[in-house]
């Protein structure tokens, strides 16, 4: 399994820089766009064109599609096979990795995309046959079952937009070499007509070529498996006989200059990558200095700092194992009125006993639980005909109960049901109430995920000069996420992988702000401090560690608004000395 990392795609293409002819992309750069698209076809549609078959196409796979051992090297199956004293193997193909019935050739070869070697490979025979003319894509074995399957390829349905097509899927390993054979046909031969299932990826234009549909499936197939040495190798086999070469091989990132992130940028061979080797050259409790290995075609860098707030993940699940026959002991934390259990299979969820409720307004409510709910399900059964009869689903939300659904009754039928929140909807409690007209019903399997982890940006792009960065005014004892990109004009290379790094803790000098001479008032959703020495620093978390307001002190006062009711942490700072304070705001506007 290869890395899919920036690291490797650099890395692959300073391998190739060696090898590529002096000035042979010369007329693209500083091209954008469809100028750029039309210089790459300038330069690589010039080709010798090989001999078709045993004594020539077959000649290359000896040495372009060779493994180590002496086997072919099959993209489309796992069969190990090894090359015949001369000519072609009786089991293989001589395959079209872009169908040739695309641009409308048959039987008789006339077209130099039916003999250009940069798209053409041995290929196991029944896999080929199986690929046909299909277009790439994604098998999605819900719709129909796959009609082939051998551990390497898949052929089958995928749903594209509206309408249903046969697709052909080659293996993770290989994804990113189809994508950039392809990336090389509509450039090579932009000027095709395409036909056949070929409309179905390709427009008939210079650029972009690759519809809506292709571009997203090959640019992901090409950032997920980067070029690999197999390719690398391969393509200077190619060039040493046909005397062009696949400039997605040698510059990865041409196809975001193309198709990507970098679409309206003038290309260069001088490759705007992400910084490497991001070190930490000095640490304190508030302040972080980093440095990176410089990248030659970068004019500036952007720093990006985050840090993580919030509570990490909990599912708790409760199947109500001690509730005996009069409702009780429900689990710690739990409360409510419900008067049985129910002890048969038909009536509880994964195991026995279920909470039953046997009269109208019994209900059973759960725990607060410490942080806002992203996920609850639990499993519902009227236990006999109960026409009339509804499950009343509530939730708390900032001190509230609020309906989450009536559930009437249909019939007895055991259900589960499911509910998805976001951390912004702060639910934090559900109930559960019997309205009875007759019938019982019972409840089991409540499951309840809550919290949640989210990435806050401290510093969000600071723009420096040189590889360096000195990250200022951090909070002592906190774990920081550091991200670098490189610039140049208008263009931006992906971000770097982060880089964690934790503050130290406050230094003994640091002392507290005399929390007494601090005063405050809370009038609605305004929160005014007085008595702050001028230049003080005041920070408002929410009880998630989620910061929600900061501000200067410029003669003493400040008012911080905040949206919503609630307890907030207040940090006061002046210098080396700070202040931490409680704040509830109580409002029924």
């Amino acid at each position: 399994m290869r890395f899919s990392s920036l690291f490797l795609m650099l890395l692959s293409t300073l391998i190739m820089y060696a090898d590529i002819p002096v000035g042979y992309y010369d007329k693209a750069e500083g091209k954008k766009d469809a100028e750029l698209k039309a210089a790459m076809h300038a330069i690589i549609a010039p080709h010798t064109r090989i001999e078709y078959g045993s004594n020539g196409t077959w000649e290359v796979f000896r040495t372009s599609d060779v493994r180590a051992d002496g086997s072919i090297w099959d993209m489309y199956s796992a069969v190990v096979r090894y090359f015949p004293e001369s000519g072609s193997h009786p089991d293989m193909h001589i395959e079209h990795c872009v169908p040739k019935s695309w641009w409308g050739e048959e039987s008789s070869f006339i077209y130099d995309a039916s003999f250009d070697l940069h798209h053409l490979v041995p290929a196991d025979a029944s896999a080929n046959m199986s690929k046909g003319n299909r277009i790439l894509g994604v098998v999605d074995e819900s719709i129909d079952k796959p009609t082939l399957d051998n551990g390497v390829s898949k052929s089958g349905k995928a749903r594209i937009g509206d309408v249903i097509h046969s697709v052909f899927e080659p293996h993770d390993d290989y994804k990113g070499d189809f994508a950039r054979m392809y990336m090389y046909v509509v450039t090579c031969y932009q000027d095709y007509t395409w036909q056949s299932n070929g409309v179905n990826m390709f427009n008939t234009e210079a650029y972009p070529t690759l519809n809506e549909y292709a571009r997203e499936l090959l640019m992901d197939w090409h950032r997920l498996d980067p070029v690999s040495v197999k390719e690398i190798d391969r393509n200077e086999v190619v060039y040493s006989v046909q005397k062009n070469r696949n400039p997605f091989i040698d510059f990865p990132l041409l196809a975001e200059y193309l198709w990507g992130d970098s679409i309206g940028c003038a290309f260069t061979t001088d490759v705007l990558v992400a910084p490497v080797d991001i070190s930490i050259d000095e640490l304190s409790y508030n302040k972080i200095e980093c440095s990176w290995s410089e990248v030659s075609a970068a004019e500036a860098y952007e720093v990006n700092c985050t840090t993580t707030q919030g509570v990490a993940p909990v599912t708790v699940s409760e199947g109500f194992d001690e509730v005996s026959t009069n409702g009780k002991p429900l689990p710690a934390g739990w409360s409510g009125n419900a008067s049985g259990n129910y002890t048969s299979e038909a009536g509880s969820g994964i195991s026995a006993p279920s909470v039953a409720l046997k009269n109208s307004g019994e209900y059973i409510e759960t725990p607060e639980y410490e942080a806002p709910v992203t996920a609850m399900s639990f499993m519902y059964r009227f236990a006999s005909t109960a026409t009339g009869s509804s499950l009343l689903v509530e939730y708390m939300k900032d001190g509230s109960w609020l309906t989450l659904q009536t559930i009437e009754y249909v019939n007895t039928t055991k259900k589960n049901i499911d509910f998805v929140f976001d951390v912004s909807d702060n639910v934090r409690a559900f109930r559960f109430t019997y309205n009875k007209s007759k019938g019982n019903m019972a409840i089991d399997d409540v499951v309840v995920t809550y919290g949640s982890l989210e990435e806050v940006p401290v510093i969000d792009l600071m723009s420096v000069n040189e590889p360096y960065a000195m990250l200022e005014n951090l909070r002592g004892n906190t774990t920081y996420n550091i991200r670098v990109r490189s610039v140049m004009g208008d263009c931006r290379s992906a971000w770097s992988e982060p880089v964690t790094v934790t503050t130290q803790q406050y230094p003994a000098s640091v002392s507290m702000l005399n929390e007494s001479d601090i005063r405050y008032t809370v009038s609605r959703h305004t929160i005014a401090f007085y008595n702050l020495p001028i230049g003080s620093r005041v920070f408002l978390y929410d009880m998630q560690g989620v910061l929600c307001y900061q501000g200067v002190v410029d003669n003493g006062v400040i008012f911080a608004n905040v949206k919503n009711n609630g307890v907030y942490i207040t940090k006061i700072v002046n210098n080396l000395r700070f202040s931490c304070l409680k704040v509830a705001v109580l409002c029924n506007e």
